[in-house]
């Protein structure tokens, strides 16, 4: 089983709804796989405005987005996993 299953269980029963089997092999095979497109422009350009907003109201703290960026910016849980 390549590591990434146990970075990200449950993954390999998502892939192959979205890759081709031949996509999922060379997956496992190499590692990694090409970018796919997982949102929108239109959504990316939302949370790219909310980001930019959060950085001019608080440009103090955007050093902390490393670590705790769901903590200040709740909004990010919505694009991730």
């Amino acid at each position: 089983m390549p590591p990434v299953a146990a970075m990200c269980p449950g993954i390999f029963l998502i892939m192959p709804q979205i890759l081709t089997e031949s996509e999922v092999s060379t997956f496992h095979t190499e590692g990694f796989h090409i970018a796919v497109p997982v949102m929108s422009t239109a959504d990316a350009r939302a949370y790219r405005d909310r980001l930019e907003q959060f950085e001019a109201r608080w440009p103090e703290s955007v050093h902390m987005l490393d670590q705790g960026a769901s903590l200040l910016c709740p909004w990010i849980d919505e694009c991730s996993c």
